[in-house]
């Protein structure tokens, strides 16, 4: 009788080896496929987000209201608005009359009233908003564990009841004393986080003139503005720009995790990781 067919040890040991191989590839491959799969959705999150951003940024800054201190050529629905500056605040880098806490350095920031959707004569749809960026205070936790901070896209917003009250201590104020802390107060600690990972924030605001000199005067300006200037006030006619373009740029979660701080707003890292949104809106004329 012949013995039945068996392996040698060395036989077995190699197709352990083999398939301690296979296994190894499979899960280093389950491991991959798992990276890729949350990555995707964390660039998912940040495109979602940032396009939310965008449309809600696009809402309030379309129904900005500002006036002149003169030149009105509407009467207010509000008696208490009637031939009174109302201004927006405007930077194209930053630098302005308010101190915002953790600012990102170079981004621009924007505030102003909106009145968007309004219903009716009743302020119940006003209120004071604004967009800037800053750092995230405090520090949060990552997914590795360990404290980052971010800079993320902030929307400051006062709603009616307390804009109205705000705008009342603005026109009791003698004309020479508003100061744009009067009006605009943001708080990276109190105000909502609009889009996380925010490492740019870019506003344009072109004027309109009518002749020669093509939009070239008075450009708006850094500060307080009561109307998109333009023609340098050497006409009776009331001139005013309306439109604004804005580009927004947000880092992906997996690569902000890896980015320091200090190179948030390197060039290299916002050409190779990050993705930017730009609309241009038009806004209406007072």
């Amino acid at each position: 009788m012949k013995d039945a067919p068996s392996f040698t040890l060395i036989e077995l040991m190699a197709a352990s080896a083999v398939l301690s191989a296979i296994l190894l590839m499979m899960v280093g491959m389950q491991d991959q496929m798992s990276r890729a799969w949350s990555n995707a959705n964390r660039r998912t999150d940040a495109t979602r987000e940032a396009s939310a951003a965008c449309r809600m940024m696009a809402e309030d800054l379309s129904c900005l209201v500002f006036r002149a201190f003169q030149f009105d050529n509407q009467k207010s629905s509000a008696p208490s608005l009637t031939d009174q500056g109302i201004p927006f605040l405007f930077s194209s880098n930053g630098t302005g009359p308010i101190s915002i806490s953790n600012q990102q350095p170079g981004t621009a920031y924007f505030f102003g009233l909106t009145a968007r959707k309004p219903s009716g004569t009743a302020p119940g749809d006003w209120a004071l908003v604004g967009y800037y960026v800053a750092s995230a205070s405090p520090a949060k936790t990552n997914a590795n564990g360990t404290f980052t901070t971010n800079y993320n896209l902030y929307r400051y917003f006062v709603p009616a009841t307390s804009a109205v009250s705000t705008l009342n201590t603005w026109f009791s104020t003698a004309k020479n004393k508003r100061t744009a802390s009067l009006l605009f107060q943001p708080d990276p600690s109190r105000d909502d986080i609009l889009a996380r990972n925010t490492c740019n924030l870019r506003i344009n605001a072109y004027n309109r003139v009518d002749g020669s000199t093509k939009g070239l005067l008075n450009k708006v300006s850094n500060g307080l503005n009561y109307q998109f200037v333009a023609g340098g006030g050497a006409s009776s006619s009331y001139y005013s720009g309306n439109k604004l373009q804005v580009e927004l740029t947000v880092y992906p979660e997996d690569y902000a995790q890896r980015i320091p701080l200090g190179s948030w707003g390197d060039p290299n890292n916002v050409r190779r990781f990050a993705r930017s949104y730009e609309f241009r809106l038009d806004v209406n004329r007072d």
